[in-house]
């Protein structure tokens, strides 16, 4: 997605509709800056007024993204709903984390206030603190309340979705082609909760494991998977690549320290994948893999279609 055509594109469609950047930030309800950025591919609109800008100009989010005019409507745009809940989700963690910042200000910053009271009216026998005690955690109550007021402040001013992300998620799955950690997560997300830092290493790590002429037509995250029913790592992410089948998460690592495992499987080594209760069951030529997770009924007929795309056969 080219930030500077698709605002070329929103100028064409202003002028079209017989609209000055005031009338349109008007309807809008945004600031003559925030449209004049747009057109400028100064900054992007996120993707709730993205939608709205669609609905302005009665295009589609695929033509509007891509920033030209389709005969006809691309698949892309049957993930709007999936991306507007990622979008409600991301706000929610937000808001958690902002307010997480604030309470604990206010814990500090009150705490201090309601001990000296009670120390100069006597209400209750606390020990003395000292000036040095007393000061670190005004410092820490300061501290926590520009973090909560930092937080809130950058979000404000920042997308839900970076464009490369944005254009992961918009993207019409049998195109998908992806090499970047980034992008393997945001596709997971479309269909489980991907939020934990050990689901980023591991696209991480399976993105470090990709040969020059190899790129990923699906991703997924799990709990755990089961190699031959032998325990395997949790914290899973996996990866359909044109060539292989790569599951990656942590594992044990000596006695006290865990790392990350990969197993790869070349695409034709993969006799079949199922649902089987509430495991995929995945078989190899010599190995049975039992993955373990939530939403596995929603995954299980991409994870097959990509399997039979990449080895041209059916599963």
């Amino acid at each position: 997605m080219n930030a500077k055509k698709v605002g070329e594109f929103l100028f064409e469609l202003r002028k079209e509709n017989q609209l000055t950047q005031e009338q349109l930030a008007e309807k809008l309800g945004v600031s003559n800056r925030s449209v004049s950025r747009w057109e400028n591919g100064t900054t992007m609109p996120d993707l709730p007024m993205l939608l709205r800008l669609c609905r302005e100009f009665n295009v589609s989010i695929s033509e509007l993204i891509r920033a030209e005019r389709k005969d006809t409507d691309s698949d892309m745009d049957k993930n709007i709903p999936v991306i507007l809940q990622l979008a409600d989700r991301d706000k929610e963690q937000k808001a958690k984390k902002v307010n997480g910042f604030f309470a604990l200000g206010a814990l500090f910053l009150c705490g201090i206030i309601l001990y000296d009271l009670a120390r100069l009216t006597g209400a209750a026998a606390f020990p003395a603190l000292s000036a040095g005690k007393i000061g670190i955690l005004f410092v820490l109550g300061l501290l926590f309340e520009f973090a909560g007021f930092y937080c809130n402040t950058k979000g404000s001013k920042t997308k839900t979705f970076t464009e490369k992300e944005l254009n992961t998620l918009t993207m019409d799955e049998t195109d998908l082609r992806m090499r970047e950690p980034e992008e393997m997560l945001q596709a997971a997300r479309k269909y489980q909760k991907a939020e934990l830092k050990q689901f980023r290493k591991a696209f991480q790590e399976i993105a470090g494991s990709l040969q020059t002429d190899e790129y990923a037509v699906f991703s997924m995250v799990a709990d755990t998977y089961t190699y031959d029913d032998s325990p395997g790592p949790w914290h899973i992410a996996l990866a359909v690549t044109n060539q292989r089948l790569l599951l990656c998460g942590e594992a044990v690592r000596g006695r006290m320290f865990t790392g990350y495992s990969m197993d790869a499987f070349n695409r034709d080594q993969v006799r079949s994948a199922s649902l089987v209760g509430r495991k995929i069951v995945i078989k190899a030529a010599k190995d049975t893999i039992k993955i373990e997770g939530e939403n596995l009924a929603a995954v299980i007929d991409r994870i097959k279609s990509a399997l039979e795309a990449c080895g041209g056969k059916s599963l």
